[in-house]
């Protein structure tokens, strides 16, 4: 059974990342849409995805996944963003890409070891410098609200969103960290810094008047927000089933969602394990919720909260059934 849901599993997630609809690194989400949208051209956006995602699979998803029997999804899900993005969005790209994904879980699943003693072999260790390559994306998107505040409200109150928006992100990189009942929930700075730009930007929009046509920069904010949430709402369907599929494999004790998790449930620290996740998922809905939003590009697992529905419920099928549940009330509460 573990075989069948990790070929699922891989094979599932490459085919939503084929289909633009969904990508778990956070650095390559506010790229997908500049492929969608004939910005870039799709060797363009693979060779991006291969950079971003390819030194955190070998230098951070497979070591971890080696220190215990179950596999940290870092290991799965950043591979198959790399496996989607490099075939053509037709249908027979959707094909290779979902094939290939599925032989990828199997494969990661029976030959971990192999593939790390193949890198380490290599004359440079070059994976920690090259898995850094995503960080600067997602900081820099932090500071998107700044600049559609200064191209439509003015420079000064540019430069004044962007100001708050560093001055949060450092406030959250320093005291970010909350103490639960012996878990610690981490705020993503980037995450929150991104939060706090979008709410001052739609607070300007939302203040200015309607220009003589009746739309103002409110209007057309909102409409392209709830466009790029319709789209993800199209796709409710297979977004269910990945959600579904991965809260299954937690289940399983095929995979886990951090490093702090995998350990605890590898010492069959079930309760432990599930307030870790929790903890984790809390902290990167401003991430996520937001990205997405902008995007329109969701994450396959989520705000992540399906790593906390396996971890507690045990039973493969019902937490299935609670996996396809969390991540259609996640996309229904974007709106």
């Amino acid at each position: 059974m573990n075989y069948v849901v990790a070929i699922l599993l891989g094979a599932l997630a490459s085919f939503l990342a084929n289909r633009g609809v969904a990508v778990f690194n956070d650095g390559l989400r506010p790229i997908v849409p500049e492929f969608l949208e004939g910005r870039m051209d799709r060797k363009s956006l693979a060779a991006t995805s291969f950079a971003l995602s390819f030194g955190l699979v070998v230098g951070f998803g497979i070591p971890f996944s080696l220190t215990t029997p179950i596999i940290l999804v870092h290991s799965i899900l950043l591979a198959t963003d790399i496996i989607g993005t490099s075939f053509s969005m037709d249908k027979k790209g959707a094909i290779f890409s979902t094939v290939v994904g599925g032989v990828y879980g199997l494969l990661i699943t029976l030959g971990l070891k192999i593939i790390v003693e193949l890198f380490a072999k290599l004359p440079v260790n070059f994976l920690p410098a090259l898995g850094k390559v995503g960080a600067p994306i997602i900081i820099a998107f932090a500071a998107f609200p700044a600049l559609v505040v200064a191209y439509q409200y003015g420079f000064k109150k540019g430069v004044i969103t962007f100001i708050t928006t560093i001055l949060v992100r450092q406030l959250f990189q320093v005291y970010g960290k909350i103490s639960f009942e012996g878990s610690t929930i981490t705020l993503n700075p980037d995450g929150m810094a991104l939060l706090v730009g979008m709410i001052i930007m739609v607070t300007f929009a939302m203040r200015e008047k309607a220009t003589t046509n009746g739309v103002g920069s409110n209007e057309m904010l909102l409409n392209i927000f709830a466009t790029r949430v319709e789209k993800i709402k199209k796709n409710v369907i297979p977004l269910g089933l990945m959600g579904g599929v991965i809260a299954t494999a937690i289940s399983l004790n095929l995979v886990a969602g951090d490093p702090i998790s995998l350990n605890l449930l590898a010492e069959g620290k079930i309760s432990e394990a599930g307030l870790a996740a929790l903890a984790r998922a809390i902290g990167f809905v401003p991430l996520v919720a937001t990205t997405a939003i902008a995007t329109g590009v969701y994450a396959p697992a989520g705000m992540t909260f399906v790593f906390v529905v396996g971890i507690f419920l045990r039973n493969p099928i019902i937490a299935f059934i609670g996996g396809v549940l969390a991540i259609i009330i996640e996309i229904y509460a974007l709106g």
